[in-house]
């Protein structure tokens, strides 16, 4: 999985500066479209829209894919304007990374639903203490951050399922 859509992060980038001095309730960009260049007050580049839904967009920035709302953006020549740069954008999107990778932080079934919490860590895998008690240790780009820790490409009833089937297949 990609590093993607971070909603935790749009909580707290609700406090950054909309541009041109409009007020955040103020900007809600109707004419947001994926492919827009959104860029920051001063002009520079920030990222490509990737999608758009009712209140926010997914923005991709040169590392990352960041949701964040709608309101935070504003329309101006065809392009959004953001209050962040490019930088501080995605060391912000790091630090939420971060959070999501440590030990002790939960992970979630693609649905949502809890399934454990992340044992151990390190560059090739990640080790999931499920809520049974057993342990599974994943390829580390199966696990991508989420909002309220990690999150797996697959849902808990699928990942149990996993469980079995490598039990199954261990002498």
């Amino acid at each position: 999985m990609k590093n993607c859509v971070i909603a935790g992060l749009a909580i707290a980038l609700l406090s950054a500066a909309p541009a041109f001095g409009t007020t955040a309730t103020q900007a809600r960009p109707a004419a947001a479209m994926p492919g827009m260049q959104v860029v920051d007050v001063a002009g520079n580049p920030v990222g490509i829209v990737q999608s758009v839904s009712r209140n926010e967009l997914i923005l991709k920035t040169d590392r990352h894919e960041v949701r964040l709302p709608l309101r935070s953006f504003t329309p101006d020549k065809g392009r959004l304007v953001f209050g962040m740069t490019r930088g501080a954008l995605n060391r912000a999107t790091d630090a939420m990374l971060a959070k999501s990778f440590l030990p002790g932080a939960p992970v979630h079934g693609k649905n949502g639903t809890l399934a454990g919490r992340i044992e151990a860590i390190n560059d090739q895998f990640v080790t999931v203490e499920l809520q049974s008690g057993e342990e599974i240790r994943l390829p580390r780009d199966s696990v991508a951050p989420g909002s309220n820790g990690a999150v797996l490409g697959i849902t808990v009833a699928e990942l149990q399922q996993l469980v079995k089937q490598t039990a199954a297949q261990t002498p």
